[in-house]
């Protein structure tokens, strides 16, 4: 093999190389960036920090309680 073809063998070999590691890199920097954890959900109470079952922040809350021992299907009533 002459040295032409040689050095041009050898100058594909490291782009390709290079190419690799960006697509290495850019896909684990993309699975990174997409696969976060999400906040969790908060309530948010307008800035009271507790909030009784009768209040008015409590508003569609307070009725969505089922007592104990309530048969099954007789809360939707």
């Amino acid at each position: 093999m002459d040295d032409k073809t040689l050095k041009r063998g050898y100058r594909n070999a490291w782009i390709l190389t290079g190419l690799s590691l960006l697509y290495i890199c850019g896909f684990y920097y993309l699975t990174m960036r997409s696969n976060r954890v999400p906040k969790p959900t908060t309530w948010d109470m307008g800035g009271v920090p507790f909030v009784p079952g009768s209040g008015v922040e409590a508003e569609g809350y307070a009725r969505s309680y089922v007592p104990a021992g309530t048969p099954v299907g007789a809360e939707k009533k």
